[in-house]
């Protein structure tokens, strides 16, 4: 089994609606933190299925690693709930739902939207003008890279503005544990987001905090929807995979 790379095309591509991190880091990124990573990519981007069993001495022959990095990075994964773990037969992908995805969109719904509620009344008119530019930005740019990196400076703002420090650090857990990697072949995804941004734009705007927590959740869980439809597609899901859907 071929674990796969990351195209350059994976690496740009932004979530539609999750503020995800940009990749500038204050220090390097460990071993397993990197190989975390790549096991990440290769589950959702259908590497690995669901239930599949993870050999780690591959793993660690693909990667060019030692087999520690691994075995802590599939523990990172089982927290997180992607991976699960039986004694004496090793570790599985854990049989994730399309529930499981849509719910997560949710948690990161709730805390985005209760940012943008907050944002609403607390933005002074310096900050509507930054939102502003960024948006014309966005709508200029043609560069996947660069529309990711305002996309994420959009959310980043209304939740810097809107979220306590212990919402901040709720939603860097959630947007780091599901990548982006759903909208590789997405089409189209640049025009959805632009006519969203600009209705969370407009609720700002208006100063009406029900209207921007509102447009907020709707832009999250629009994304994924569109998350979902994106894996259906690439045959993420097998049929003897069940879910509550």
């Amino acid at each position: 089994m071929t674990v796969p790379r990351k195209s350059k095309k994976a690496q740009a591509m932004p979530s539609d609606g999750v503020a995800q991190r940009p990749t500038v880091r204050q220090s390097p990124p460990t071993l397993k933190e990197v190989v975390a990573g790549r096991l990440r990519h290769a589950i959702f981007s259908g590497g690995l299925k669901p239930n599949q069993r993870i050999d780690q001495d591959l793993m660690a022959m693909e990667f060019g690693v030692s087999k520690l990095p691994v075995r802590e990075a599939l523990i990172s994964l089982e927290n997180e709930g992607l991976v699960i773990s039986v004694p004496r037969r090793g570790c599985f992908v854990a049989p994730l739902t399309r529930e499981d995805v849509y719910d997560h969109y949710v948690l990161i719904g709730l805390v985005e939207g209760r940012a943008a509620s907050r944002a609403a009344t607390r933005m002074t008119d310096e900050d509507l003008a930054l939102l502003r530019d960024l948006l014309d930005q966005f709508n200029r740019a043609t560069d996947p890279e660069e529309q990711g990196r305002l996309n994420f400076l959009f959310h980043r703002h209304i939740n810097r503005t809107g979220a306590s420090r212990r919402l901040r650090s709720v939603l860097r857990q959630l947007t780091s544990t599901m990548p982006a990697k759903f909208y590789e072949f997405a089409r189209d995804w640049e025009n959805k987001a632009r006519r969203e941004h600009e209705t969370i734009f407009a609720a700002l705007s208006s100063r009406s905090a029900d209207a921007s927590e509102k447009a907020m959740v709707a832009h999250i869980e629009s994304g994924a929807e569109l998350a979902i439809s994106i894996l259906e597609k690439g045959g993420f899901w097998s049929e003897d995979v069940k879910d509550n859907s």
